[in-house]
């Protein structure tokens, strides 16, 4: 099986865990860690369920409509509903092995969590890291449709 350019082998040098930095997450590196998704096949070696199938169609189906509510929250500087999507959306991110998009939704979280003055008014986080997951969730569905 030939892996696209976009996906990580689990021997690649510094491949991303869930837990690197945002700043060691190469922005324009693997999308998909291709080890996450031999893991979901182990779990249905003959492919009889179609494991990673169904993860990738409910992930295909989802993504685009919480990328959209994602700026919609943050448009209207609805805080809580941003967090709720970012944290919720972090989760179907980690399951396939999108690092990246796992990482920045992380930060969009921790940043609403860590930022009392957003309740106030203003901008609930910064337009660029809105922006970030917006190009990274573009990469991502690619990835995941992909498989």
């Amino acid at each position: 099986m030939t892996t696209p350019s976009f996906v990580a082998s689990a021997s690649t040098p510094g491949n991303p865990s869930l837990s690197a930095p945002l700043g060691a997450l190469p922005e324009n590196g693997p999308v998909l860690d291709y080890a996450v998704i031999s893991r979901l096949k182990s779990f249905d070696p003959e492919g009889k369920r179609g494991l990673v199938r169904r993860l990738a169609s409910i992930y295909l189906e989802s993504a685009p409509g919480i990328l959209a509510e994602i700026r919609r929250c943050h448009d209207t500087l609805a805080k809580q509903d941003l967090r709720y999507q970012a944290h919720k959306f972090k989760t179907s991110n980690a399951n396939l092995g999108l690092h990246r998009m796992h990482a920045l939704l992380e930060e969009l979280e921790m940043s609403l969590l860590a930022d009392p003055a957003a309740e106030s008014g203003g901008s609930p986080c910064s337009e660029d890291l809105i922006a970030l997951i917006e190009s990274e969730g573009v990469r991502a569905i690619e990835a995941v449709r992909s498989l």
